[in-house]
């Protein structure tokens, strides 16, 4: 099941060089979820389950600001999402990574 665009303000948790899939949909406007520093980004609008695949090279952490107007809320809409070593992702707890798929 997709997750709303809006549940996506917690941190999330990636390994580098490791492929992260993405599912997004929006329950009511526009959004655009973009990563600083990167050339990602994915455009999300009611209806539609967006996807995009990302792989990130470098352990840091990434901003991901929406970058479409969508709102009161616009400016509160922050994410991030942190690129950690392979090995210290076991440890990571399923809600950190932000994992929805299983619920």
């Amino acid at each position: 099941m997709p997750i709303a665009v809006h549940v996506c303000a917690a941190l999330r948790v990636s390994t580098a060089g490791v492929s992260v899939h993405l599912r997004i949909t929006s329950a009511d406007l526009v959004y655009s979820l973009t990563f600083t520093g990167t050339d990602y980004g994915v455009k999300v609008a009611p209806g539609v389950v967006s996807q995009a695949t990302l792989q990130f090279s470098q352990q840091a952490e990434y901003p991901a600001p929406c970058r479409e107007f969508c709102g009161a809320g616009h400016f509160a809409m922050r994410s991030r999402l942190r690129v950690i070593p392979q090995k210290q992702f076991p440890i990571v707890s399923p809600d950190e990574r932000g994992n929805r798929a299983s619920r």
